[in-house]
């Protein structure tokens, strides 16, 4: 009985097979899961217009951050979520001469950038919850909510646990999945 011979031809498929062993699985059974490399693909980070500067991919922003952000993002999220300087200074945590010590040296130290990353993704999640509509986007997040213990989402997010919340609370909303 002869074998049929299968050619060597190559198939582009964008999707790449993962096997998934017994044992990471409770189960105890192999399955298949296709997993689709486009999917880490760097794509614009969208927090890069509300922080006036480009960012190109979450590796660039990671150093970035590390280096510290221009001291003119803290501007230019202040003036996208219409607050003043005394409330954006409360936020990240500055005090009066801090600020003026990083506006000589022109940028942020590592934790200040993280605190103005967290409200600038904060903020685009907002706009996107609302169209678009950055006016809207800074309303929503000065605004107490029942579900944030009746805080603004802007004062919940003072941690970073805070922030995980209101962005849960966000993506519940907009997957309709809010009570």
């Amino acid at each position: 009985m002869a074998r049929s011979k299968k050619s060597n031809s190559t198939v582009r498929n964008p999707a790449k097979t993962v096997v998934v062993k017994p044992h990471q699985r409770a189960s105890g059974y192999t399955k298949k899961l296709k997993i689709n490399p486009s999917m880490s693909k760097p794509v614009i980070v969208p927090e890069s217009k509300s922080l006036g500067f480009s960012i190109k991919n979450k590796s660039t922003l990671m150093i970035t951050i590390k280096d510290g952000f221009p001291i003119g993002s803290f501007d230019t999220l202040r003036k996208h979520l219409s607050i003043t300087q005394e409330r954006m200074r409360e936020l990240v945590d500055l005090t009066n001469t801090t600020l003026a010590r990083r506006k000589e040296t022109g940028k942020l130290s590592k934790l200040e950038s993280d605190r103005v990353y967290r409200y600038a993704h904060l903020f685009e999640l907002a706009k996107i919850m609302m169209l678009g509509d950055e006016a809207e986007a800074s309303t929503w997040l000065k605004i107490p909510k029942d579900v944030l213990d009746n805080q603004s989402p802007l004062d919940y997010a003072i941690t970073e646990a805070g922030a995980r919340d209101v962005e849960r609370y966000i993506n519940r909303i907009m997957d309709g999945t809010y009570t």
